[in-house]
């Protein structure tokens, strides 16, 4: 017999990239590119692996926002633009090489 809690999101401590999309409305895809620079020492997401899952820490989260919030700061996003366009892969074949 399998216990199942349900927690709301807003509660929890750590979210997933799709729970963080729903509650802080940033993409997905943000927060897995940040994450996974983060890992590397490039970014400064509150965030860590379990195993090869991230998790975001929500709290951490809501106070790195605010403090990127101030209207002055940049969130490096045409530097994580770069990134997704560089780990999304392309739709259809690869042209020939002539």
């Amino acid at each position: 017999m399998e216990l199942e809690i349900n927690i709301p999101i807003w509660r929890k401590i750590l979210l997933t990239p799709s729970e963080a999309t729903e509650l802080f409305g940033l993409p997905a895809q943000f927060f897995r590119v940040a994450g996974a620079l983060t890992k590397s020492g490039q970014y400064d997401l509150p965030c860590c692996w379990i195993g090869s899952h991230l998790k975001i820490n929500r709290p951490k989260l809501e106070k790195w926002l605010e403090d990127k919030s101030d209207g002055v700061t940049d969130f490096k996003t045409s530097y994580l633009l770069e990134k997704i366009k560089e780990n999304t892969p392309r739709r259809g074949r690869k042209r020939k090489e002539r």
